[in-house]
């Protein structure tokens, strides 16, 4: 009958189904330089760091299962530290960020404050190792072995100008 609303029933067949009705939730400043950020639910355009390892994640590009993602940030003086999981009902992809301004410990507060350094772990424990020679209906690479991966980064940036219309910081 064309007078009646449908539900697709795999939409709604698994509990990070029901985390979809709310897209996603966050409090604190969006940019993550304030003393804390946390969002959760749909992780879009993710970086973590300077990208190297995560740049532009988005845990939703499978439209048939939601993904409810965790970012978590924290910002203690001259200590910050970053938190990610791509699923907390199935959290395959992980990481953990830590940071320390150096120079801040040692001196204070002032213009030095722009000195970071860094490190990084991530994980993917569903990460495609073994993939067949041949694309899904939907055009994809049909994966037949997963494997756990992990990586670990370490950085050192200098802040030069952090403003509202633009940043610039190299790093190695």
């Amino acid at each position: 009958d064309s007078d009646t609303l449908a539900l697709r029933k795999e939409d709604w067949d698994e509990v990070a189904d029901f985390f979809r009705l709310l897209r996603y939730v966050y409090v604190g400043r969006a940019d993550k330089k304030g003393p804390f950020y946390v969002r959760v639910g749909e992780l879009s355009n993710l970086t973590v760091g300077h990208g190297t390892i995560m740049h532009r994640y988005y845990n939703g590009i499978d439209v048939n299962r939601w993904h409810t993602g965790l970012d978590a940030v924290v910002n203690i003086g001259a200590f910050g530290a970053e938190a990610v999981i791509g699923d907390v009902t199935d959290p395959y992809i992980a990481g953990i960020r830590g940071t320390v301004r150096p120079l801040e410990l040692a001196l204070g507060e002032g213009f030095w404050r722009g000195l970071v350094v860094g490190a990084t772990i991530m994980t993917d424990s569903k990460a495609p190792y073994e993939l067949y020679g041949a694309l899904d209906e939907d055009g994809r690479p049909i994966v037949t072995r997963e494997r756990a991966f992990a990586t670990i980064g370490a950085d050192v940036g200098l802040e030069l100008v952090d403003t509202d219309l633009f940043d610039v910081t190299p790093y190695i």
